[in-house]
């Protein structure tokens, strides 16, 4: 009888084993991975209607989180999957791979002084404290991929256009700050933005990369009903490296949408990351008021330009106004810099838009860029001066924001993934498999 059961346990192990090498299986880091949650991709020629149907009854107990239907992407995201069934999957031949769901988070930093949207305009320092311009981003929808967005005056009638959850209301905070940035009539790049709310991430400011498909599958799904509508996408989020993620913003981008995505915080290389690594997007790391690379920021040959990302004033939920830090903030610039440029040429795609972006951008104006990064910064000198709106002077002294879960400056502790040896190191003091991490 013990015999027998040492022969069952045997198996399971080597089942369990043989899931984890098999060459069809995509991993993640052991701190993001969320236990027994998966997400399949398919053949395109597989009818996913039925194969879930079918998949329900091969896989009892399992559950299906969402479904992928659209052209750029072709699959479930299913949960509860054991060990057993798991293998089951890889060996499907309707299977192409299965991808471990993991957590993604905003990449939000510690504040510091304001400045503003000075920064793009000028060709050099000083700042002049005005933000000149000719384009509004009239007639150009842009997609905050985020935690929600809250009703705000400065904000001009956000809509919501894909929630996983209850609503689009933002009860966190970054998505709402992101949208002032990229719209805002005050704080805003493009004032005349259609802002619509994707909300893929909880109150906590988390969720997951099989939420965040579904996200996007909305995304191209409008594009794919609209093609000659410009349109944008934010997202200042991220987590470790997702062929599944990094395919279906490919895939978009490729149907016409720019996406402007963030570097992280991490002060490593963006190409351990996604969406920073996936290609065709526009990776963004953060340089502060004195165009020297922020501390946090992410670098390397995955990032693309860079853009104001530390203390940055916007929109936040309850009609009030902060200051927040990080690739979060300096993201949105480029989105409402894209949605310019689209007002200005609305046929242009999103590559077409880069180009333009790329050839006006300041060269070799940030110090301390990282190891392999383009020393590219931001600028919308070009599009047009015809309009002028002040911006608001830089405060002498640190000014505390109303964030949801404040963090120590860089300066002080170390962001998500970078290198620990204890808790204390870390900004949300969790130092867990040699990584700072929060969960």
């Amino acid at each position: 009888m013990m015999k027998a059961a040492l022969l069952l346990l045997l198996g399971a192990q080597s089942v369990a084993s043989a899931s984890l090498r098999h060459r069809k299986l995509e991993r993640t880091l052991a701190e993001n991975r969320i236990d027994e949650q998966y997400i399949v991709v398919l053949h395109e020629s597989v009818d996913v209607k039925s194969k879930v149907s079918a998949l329900k009854t091969q896989l009892p107990n399992c559950e299906v989180n969402f479904t992928y239907e659209e052209e750029t992407f072709h699959g479930v995201s299913l949960g509860k999957v054991s060990e057993r069934q798991l293998s089951d999957l890889l060996e499907d031949p309707d299977v192409v791979f299965v991808e471990e769901d993991q957590i993604i988070d905003t990449h939000m930093e510690q504040v510091y002084p304001t400045w503003g949207l000075d920064r793009l305009d000028d060709a050099s320092l000083p700042l002049d404290n005005s933000y000149t311009y000719q384009y509004t981003g009239k007639g150009v929808k842009a997609f905050v991929i985020d935690t929600g967005i809250d009703p705000h005056g400065d904000l001009r009638s956000p809509s919501c256009g894909y929630t996983a959850y209850s609503s689009c209301i933002d009860e966190q905070g970054h998505g709402t700050h992101v949208a002032g940035t990229i719209g805002g009539s005050k704080y805003g790049v493009a004032k005349d933005v259609d802002l619509v709310a994707v909300r893929v991430m909880g109150p906590d400011g988390r969720g997951s990369t099989s939420g965040l498909l579904s996200g996007l599958d909305y995304v191209y799904q409008q594009k794919k009903n609209n093609p000659s509508q410009p349109m944008v996408a934010n997202m200042s989020l991220g987590g470790a490296y997702s062929r599944a993620l990094n395919n279906i913003v490919e895939n978009i981008v490729n149907a016409g949408v720019f996406f402007a995505v963030a570097a992280g915080n991490s002060n490593s290389n963006a190409c351990w990351s996604s969406p920073a690594s996936a290609k065709g997007v526009v990776t963004v790391a953060s340089s502060n008021r004195n165009d020297i690379r922020s501390g946090f920021s992410n670098y390397g040959s995955c990032v693309d330009i860079f853009a104001p990302g530390e203390a940055i004033e916007s929109t936040l939920p309850g009609s009030r106004v902060g200051l927040m830090s990080g690739t979060s903030m300096a993201t949105p610039h480029v989105a409402g810099v894209a949605a310019l440029y689209l007002e200005a040429n609305p046929t242009w795609s999103a590559y077409q838009v880069w180009n333009a972006m790329q050839a006006d951008a300041i060269s070799g104006m940030i110090n301390d860029s990282g190891p392999g990064t383009p020393n590219r910064l931001l600028s919308t000198r070009n599009i047009g001066s015809t309009k002028t709106a002040p911006v608001a002077a830089p405060v002498p002294a640190p000014v505390a924001a109303p964030v949801t879960a404040p963090v120590q400056p860089p300066s002080q502790c170390k962001a998500n993934f970078s290198k620990c040896q204890q808790s204390s190191e870390c900004c949300k003091q969790n130092c867990k498999y040699g990584f700072c991490w929060v969960w």
